[in-house]
């Protein structure tokens, strides 16, 4: 977190024309393995990709949350599909059961 508040890390990005109000949000975008530490040629191809201002890292920033919903979405998704899959044979065995049930015993 320091080390967004460097100066020399300020002016660099004025001279990107980037905004440094989301650093958080920036470092989260440059992180791309998650690993807490951004190379310097990660680094500097993100800054490269994000010049235009606020207006580009926004959208960016959108991108990463879209796509990180989208993701917890399709885990959504397929948790649903299995359990929809147990509820079925469930239901299957019940029916199965209560017809059984229903047999005269001979």
């Amino acid at each position: 977190q320091s080390t967004w508040e460097d100066e020399c890390i300020h002016a660099y990005l004025a001279g990107l024309e980037l905004e440094t109000d989301d650093a958080a949000g920036l470092f989260t975008l440059m992180d791309k393995d998650r690993d807490g530490c951004i190379e310097v040629d990660d680094f500097v191809d993100a800054c490269m990709e994000l010049r235009g201002g606020a207006r580009c890292l926004n959208v960016e920033l959108l991108s990463t949350h879209v796509l990180q919903h989208y993701e917890q979405y399709n885990e959504v998704i397929r948790r649903l599909d299995a359990l929809s899959g147990m509820l079925t044979a469930a239901d299957s065995k019940l029916r199965v059961q209560a017809c059984q049930s229903e047999l005269p015993h001979l």
